[in-house]
């Protein structure tokens, strides 16, 4: 039988045609042009070899597709794809993978148990026990370091959908996110890569370090760092900072807040609870920065304590270990300073003390309580009226100043006397 001298040549054109084909580019490589001048000069007794006779399994013919496209952007090509078993058609570049699979590339690598998807779509389907790990951050936009992080990032969930030509991904099933000291976990969660949109839903847990937030949803932008959580409520904890801190240290309950994790701004648009050991504050919205602890109270403000308002951090301070109530139309809290606003309608109560004004400051470095228009405090009976009012919380001083200063204090009533009687007379 007469040898086929050509066979080689053939069989790497074909294989280039192919590898060309899925890659939709015109044939450029030297190993095609050099395949094709050895075959047209010579005279053929034959066809050249057809795709389907080429000496090469499907996992092979994949790995040289996505070898031939790393060089361009792509979610689905660029891997190395290790298997024991495989499925794959030519003409309709569907593959399977029914055994456990591993896609790699440098920086990158996905485990699961069996793997499905089609090639030229770029869409790839993931299922069972599914590890997707980065020695970079994840690989968001083909960036292994994204703005998300250059730390080992691991994603693992019981499903997960990677649709190339969208830039779309969807874990489903007990989805959980490390990286570094930062923790995610959810029922299931999307990646927009074109908005960014990181979305988390069912029982989503996040954290860092130890200050977590709970809630039904959560949307998280990885390029700004803004995220928007809802749920019934949206938990967060901050746990004390071991510097004195006026904002950290609080559980914070709502239906609804916005979070920037970069500028670490905060809105709660809806109803709003801080409550720590001892303190609750609750108002109808607040917002602030946790970084530089300002936070903003407003509408019906009602800051409750147990043991006396936290000044200079001490519950049980010279004020007193009773418990007292301040109310107000706003609250601004500057943790750095360490003083608070109050505003409109203020109203404190403690015992049978109290004290009513338009307004009022508190200075935690001077311990010096100010308040301002149409001044009233009293204790028990007695009662002081004025403009304006300082009063020293630690060494129990005040100073009033009104047009006039009005102080009343309750006369006694006199204590009933007995009249004298005068002795008998003695009998003489």
């Amino acid at each position: 039988m007469c040898r086929d001298r050509h066979r080689p040549a053939r069989r790497n054109l074909a294989v280039a045609e192919l590898a060309s084909r899925f890659n939709k580019a015109p044939f450029c490589g030297s190993e095609t042009s050099t395949a094709r001048n050895r075959l047209n000069g010579q005279n053929h007794r034959r066809k050249v070899v057809s795709v389907k006779s080429v000496l090469l399994t499907p996992v092979l013919v994949f790995v040289l597709v996505a070898a031939a496209s790393a060089a361009t952007t792509s979610h689905m090509m660029g891997y190395e794809i290790q298997t024991n078993d495989s499925t794959f058609n030519l003409k309709s570049s569907d593959f399977v993978f029914p055994v456990k699979v591993k896609f790699s590339k440098p920086g990158t690598n996905i485990v699961a148990d069996k793997a499905h998807g089609n090639s030229a779509r770029k869409f790839a389907t993931f299922d069972g026990n599914v590890v997707l790990h980065s020695t970079g951050g994840l690989p968001v936009g083909g960036r292994e370091a994204s703005k998300s992080g250059t730390e080992p990032s691991t994603l693992t969930s019981d499903k997960l959908d990677v649709d190339g030509v969208r830039k779309f991904y969807a874990a489903s099933g007990r989805v959980h996110f490390t990286q570094g000291d930062k923790v995610a976990l959810a029922d299931r969660g999307t990646l927009d890569d074109q908005t960014h949109i990181l979305h988390l839903e069912g029982s989503v847990h996040v954290g860092r370090g130890e200050q977590t937030m709970d809630g039904n949803a959560i949307d998280y932008n990885i390029d700004s760092g803004e995220s928007h959580a809802v749920g019934n409520p949206v938990t967060m904890k901050a746990p004390e900072p071991p510097s004195t801190s006026h904002l950290m240290g609080y559980e914070i309950q709502s239906n609804d807040s916005d979070f920037n994790l970069k500028s670490t701004d905060f809105v709660f648009p809806v109803r709003v609870k801080f409550s720590k050991p001892g303190t609750d504050i609750v108002a109808d919205r607040a917002h602030g920065n946790s970084e530089r602890k300002l936070a903003f109270f407003d509408g019906n403000v009602v800051l409750h304590s147990t043991g006396a308002l936290p000044v200079g951090g001490r519950e049980a301070s010279k004020a007193g270990s009773e418990a007292s109530t301040l109310t107000s139309d706003k609250l601004d809290v500057d943790g750095v300073r360490k003083f608070y606003a109050a505003s409109g309608h203020v109203h404190f109560t403690q015992a049978d003390k109290f004290a009513n004004a338009e307004k009022g400051t508190l200075d935690d470095q001077t311990h010096i309580l100010h308040l301002e228009g149409s001044v009233h405090v009293g204790r028990g009976g007695q009662t002081m009226d004025g403009d304006k009012i300082d009063y020293n919380v630690d060494s129990g001083e005040a100073h009033a100043v009104g047009s006039p200063v009005i102080m009343k204090a309750p006369i006694p009533p006199p204590s009933p006397s007995v009249l004298p009687t005068k002795a008998p007379k003695k009998k003489s």
